[in-house]
């Protein structure tokens, strides 16, 4: 099950632009260390869309190599296009990506209708669990709760959301209450809710990267029962 606290692995840079690979691998030892239960990358924190395709291939294969199974991989696949996002979302499988954080198209935007064919088409090609990134402030597109369970509801591998439009705390318990058990919910935002969320049904939160050890401790006082842990 994918749930807990997935940090944005931050992409790390020399100077001159080029990856920083040694300072990569260590930062990801740091997040295991730290108790991270899955990693998730390309993200917008891991500054993912300034990467060229065979700098993300050459990453990705590092750290499925460092990982090497001991928590999950959600690796960002969204594109403006349906068959280039269901081209990266096969990549990203056959890397060894665990599941998939996919935006909505955002250049071109599309109704309920075409969000349907998307992600249809991105879970027929990939075949492995996708996370819906509904981040309106950033792409501009609204997915009401009844759109993403619809999109829990009928697309084989769509299991996730990643709530980031504001206020994320009720439109958790909508889509919630929406899905029927269909959809596992988690919090965006750089974890700036996540208690609320979590109060409303969340299993989970996507932060970035620096302050991870602290997250961890949240969630583990808060699955104890003790949720004055703040």
């Amino acid at each position: 099950m994918i749930e807990g606290v997935y940090p944005i692995l931050a992409t790390t840079f020399e100077e001159d632009g080029s990856i920083d690979f040694d300072s990569q691998l260590r930062l990801v030892d740091h997040l295991l260390e730290s108790g991270a239960h899955g990693l998730g990358l390309f993200g917008n924190a891991s500054e993912g869309y300034t990467l060229l395709s065979e700098e993300r291939t050459e990453l990705l294969k590092l750290i499925v190599r460092q990982v090497n199974g001991r928590v999950p991989l959600v690796v960002s696949s969204g594109h403006t296009g349906t068959d280039a996002a269901a081209r990266l979302s096969q990549e990203a499988r056959d890397l060894g990506a665990d599941a998939l954080m996919v935006l909505p198209p955002y250049f071109l935007k599309t109704d309920g209708d075409g969000l349907v064919y998307y992600y249809e088409a991105i879970s027929k090609a990939a075949g492995i669990p996708i996370m819906v990134q509904d981040a309106p402030l950033l792409t501009g597109v609204v997915m009401a709760p009844a759109l993403l369970a619809r999109l829990g509801k009928e697309i084989e591998h769509v299991k996730l959301v990643k709530v980031e439009a504001p206020p994320t705390a009720p439109k958790i318990t909508s889509v919630l209450d929406a899905a029927a058990g269909s959809l596992v919910l988690f919090g965006g935002l750089n974890g700036q809710f996540f208690l609320e969320e979590l109060e409303r049904g969340a299993r989970g939160t996507m932060p970035g990267s620096d302050m991870t050890a602290l997250y961890v401790k949240t969630w583990q006082a808060y699955e104890a029962g003790q949720k004055n842990c703040a």
